[in-house]
């Protein structure tokens, strides 16, 4: 098989574009913070993550830069005082169907 060109940021912008759609409906579905800066900061830490995991071959390092991105990015919608695990799982679940859907 012939080599593959990826243009690091189409997929970058593409990406950033599904996850702040993906984190939106989440904060909206969970009642969660909808502040834009923070929408965009999750947005474009996942999109990082996802231009980062796509450059890495090695599976272990893919797995540990996404799991932190997505940690980061359901802690970022969650207000402070209703930060539990509980809830932090649920936000990233929903947030990875809602990806899935995109």
């Amino acid at each position: 098989m012939g080599e593959v060109v990826i243009w690091g940021e189409v997929l970058f912008c593409i990406d950033v574009c599904m996850d702040f759609c993906a984190l939106y409906f989440t904060a909206k579905l969970l009642h969660l913070s909808d502040n834009l800066q923070r929408l965009s900061l999750g947005a474009v830490i996942c999109a990082l993550a996802g231009v980062i995991c796509t450059a890495v071959s090695h599976t272990l390092l893919q797995l540990a830069v996404s799991l932190t991105a997505l940690l980061v990015a359901a802690a970022l919608l969650i207000p402070k005082e209703r930060r539990r695990l509980r809830s932090l799982l649920g936000t990233v679940m929903l947030f990875v169907f809602l990806e899935g859907c995109t």
